[in-house]
């Protein structure tokens, strides 16, 4: 089975951010389905290396997840200065897509999906 990690430290789900987030997930969703049920993490981090780890945690933390958790895992990342701008987010995903090839030793299959409120591929602005 498949994990999915998105991109967008320490559990706060009750902050504002998470709160937002929340609410997009749920208003993207079809109405005909029903909300997906996800892990999200909203991180401390505030440099790009805290946002690495913190990715990178949270890798090991769906490769590791056992059989029933949750196959959507959302990470959010609001106070990284470094990552405010959809082109830079879009650097993070491609640094990420180099480490496939030491990754397919994981055993499982994780899929990293980045977004930002800029990105035009989008059917709903994100937050």
């Amino acid at each position: 089975a498949a994990s999915a990690a998105s991109v967008v430290g320490a559990e706060r789900t009750d902050s504002s951010v998470s709160r937002v987030f929340t609410e997009w997930m749920h208003a993207s969703t079809p109405s005909t389905a029903s909300p997906r049920a996800m892990s999200l993490r909203e991180s401390n981090a505030t440099t790009i290396q805290g946002a690495l780890a913190d990715v990178w945690d949270e890798v090991c933390r769906a490769v590791a997840s056992p059989a029933g958790s949750p196959s959507l895992r959302v990470l959010l990342l609001p106070s990284v200065a470094a990552l405010t701008t959809a082109d830079a987010v879009a650097a993070l995903r491609s640094h990420l897509l180099l480490c496939r090839p030491c990754c397919a030793l994981f055993g499982r299959r994780v899929l990293v999906q980045c977004v930002h409120q800029e990105a035009e591929e989008l059917p709903t602005r994100a937050p």
